[in-house]
């Protein structure tokens, strides 16, 4: 006690002794550093130090909060993204100063507009009369005042827009597109409007709503004619209401995928499930549409499975060369249409044909039909016996000893080699050729 008291010394303060020699060479009775008969501290051999202080520790510190801003420096400025800022130049009656100086999100003013409606008894005695009708007033008007200027905001973007519109040209007829039959498309990503023909339009979405491989529907979203690329849900839904307007100034009605398309919603994958067996009937109808490369195959198998079922005897090489001959008659579109309502009532359980109530009847238009078509070439007995040897085998049938030919097989084998395998008509013809020639 006498040695912090007898000289000042705080607690916090600590005594170091001073030693000049290494600690190793020094006499402990020499270097006394307290001298205990007169209770005294050697002052030369003593030095105060301070104590070492701690370091604060590192915590992030909250960042300040805005300070309010007056209202000259607001009406200025714009607020945060995601924020809605008041647009009154002094805080209104229901509304603290605070939350007037504040940007609010949205999930904020539904907080506090359900705040408001409250019975707290000590709350509602600080609020003025009516306190949630006048707060959900001034929200909704402060919305209203938004929209109404964003409205304002893009009549203006979409005057300076249409001056130089994109396209503007008919895709058929490559003439400027008149003001009747016009047909806008906003595009804000590259901030221009284009200018279709209202048939460009309507053609690429009906287009892309009834796309099928072959009996398998793959509709697609619609696509700017322009670019190709996809639409948005604004776009679609822009052009969507301007193709309709047209229709109700015409006094017609929209075909049936359109109208089915604009009853999902304008959802792709809502209209898919929905129109299922819509969209099957028109993939369908669509494959018998014409007679062209890609369905080839599809029409000769649906042709012959109709002349089978019906008990006709017919030529497979006599109906595929007759389906290949161009350019394409009444018959072969009679063709087309059996195939399609046949396809449709096997698949689809559609009787589009009101006749056909029984499968004799429509066997019965089979064989009619086939009594009018006029075949590229009429079998002999011989040459279907020699078709259907060579459809059994598939490839070059060993010597017969009935032709007396030992040197059909030498012949063949050139072209074996180059083609690499013979289908069946094609080797009746190599047959019929070498035969009876």
């Amino acid at each position: 006690m006498d040695l912090y008291n007898g000289q000042g010394l705080k607690r916090n303060q600590r005594l170091v002794q001073v030693m000049d020699p290494p600690p190793q060479e020094l006499d402990a009775s020499a270097n006394p550093i307290l001298d205990v008969s007169c209770n005294l501290i050697v002052p030369s051999r003593i030095r105060l130090i301070a104590p070492a202080r701690r370091r604060p520790r590192l915590s992030p510190s909250p960042s300040p909060s805005p300070s309010p801003l007056v209202w000259e420096q607001r009406c200025k400025t714009t607020p945060s993204p995601g924020t809605i800022r008041f647009l009154h130049p002094a805080p209104p009656i229901c509304v603290d100063p605070f939350s007037w100086a504040r940007d609010l999100t949205l999930t904020e003013w539904i907080q506090k507009l359900n705040q408001s409606e409250s019975n707290n008894p000590i709350a509602a005695a600080f609020r003025p009369p009516n306190y949630s009708e006048l707060l959900r007033t001034l929200f909704h008007g402060e919305q209203r005042k938004r929209w109404l200027a964003r409205i304002v905001v893009q009549r203006w973007t979409q005057r300076v827009w249409r001056r130089r519109t994109q396209c503007n040209i008919d895709m058929i007829d490559m003439q400027p597109v008149s003001d009747k039959d016009t047909v806008f498309m906003t595009d804000t990503t590259h901030r221009a409007v284009f200018r279709f023909h209202k048939n460009d339009v309507f053609r690429t979405i009906i287009t892309n709503l009834s796309m099928s491989d072959e009996f398998y529907p793959t509709p697609r979203a619609p696509t700017n004619p322009w670019t190709n690329a996809k639409l948005t849900l604004a776009q679609t839904i822009g052009v969507c209401q301007q193709l309709a307007a047209d229709y109700g100034r015409r006094c017609r009605s929209p075909p049936v995928l359109f109208a089915a398309f604009w009853a999902s919603r304008f959802n792709l994958k809502r209209f898919q499930e929905e129109n299922s067996s819509l969209l099957a009937q028109n993939a369908i109808t669509q494959s018998f549409s014409d007679l062209n490369e890609l369905n080839h195959s599809l029409v000769f198998d649906t042709i012959t499975n109709l002349l089978s079922s019906a008990g006709l005897r017919f030529s497979t090489f006599s109906i595929r060369k007759w389906l290949r001959e161009t350019p394409v008659t009444a018959i072969h579109r009679e063709w087309l249409a059996l195939a399609r309502d046949y396809t449709l009532y096997i698949n689809l359980h559609v009787q589009v044909r009101t006749h056909w109530h029984t499968e004799e009847r429509m066997y019965r238009d089979v064989r009619l039909l086939y009594q009018r078509t006029i075949p590229a070439e009429i079998p002999s007995q011989r040459m279907m016996m020699l078709r259907n040897v060579a459809e059994a085998v598939e490839l070059v049938p060993p010597p017969l000893p009935m032709f007396g030919l030992l040197g059909l097989p030498r012949i063949l084998h050139p072209l074996l080699d180059i083609s690499g395998g013979l289908t069946a008509d094609l080797m009746a013809a190599l047959i019929r050729d070498v035969t009876f020639r």
